[in-house]
């Protein structure tokens, strides 16, 4: 007998896949995004829904936007992860991504508030000199051993320097 399949819909609607899409791309590509992925993650995969909605919903899902920002805006997404994404490399991604988010605490009020203060004065910045960032995945929330950031505009990166102490 055939496992039945049901797209669940997202229980992370600020971060994961949905929430990284929304915030990017606006909510019709985040729903048709989400959709689709969940097709491909249990064919791919054999997930069932709870597994295929988990994975999703982690870091993974929000990731994943960033590894295919591009293929999702020109359409080419659904061709590009079936070339890159194996059962073996979806197995292994829910097992790092599954454990990790076990093991890991919600930041605290007051590192979101920070972030959201941060923001409100980066947009400040790029509206000031006319430069926007756009990364996915990219925050640390820490200032440890932050030495300033790598000007070089040819790359296009915006890379921070650590101290190598």
């Amino acid at each position: 007998m055939e496992k039945l399949f049901i797209i669940k819909n997202t229980q992370n609607e600020r971060w994961g896949l949905w929430g990284t899409a929304y915030g990017v791309f606006g909510e019709e590509t985040a729903e048709k995004l989400w959709n689709a992925t969940s097709i491909l993650v249990h064919e791919i995969g054999d997930f069932d829904s709870n597994q295929t909605q988990e994975l999703l919903d982690s870091h993974w899902g929000k990731h994943l936007v960033g590894e295919f920002c591009n293929e999702i805006e020109n359409g080419t997404f659904i061709d590009a992860f079936r070339k890159k994404k194996t059962k073996e490399i979806l197995r292994s991604d829910y097992d790092y991504y599954m454990g990790q988010s076990k093991n890991k605490t919600l930041p605290e009020d007051t590192q979101t508030g920070k972030y959201e203060k941060f923001c409100t004065e980066l947009e400040k910045l790029s509206r000031k000199y006319g430069i926007v960032i756009q990364a996915v995945g990219g925050v640390k929330p820490l200032t440890n051993d932050f030495e300033g950031y790598n000007t070089d505009l040819d790359s296009g990166d915006l890379m921070p320097v650590w101290s190598e102490d």
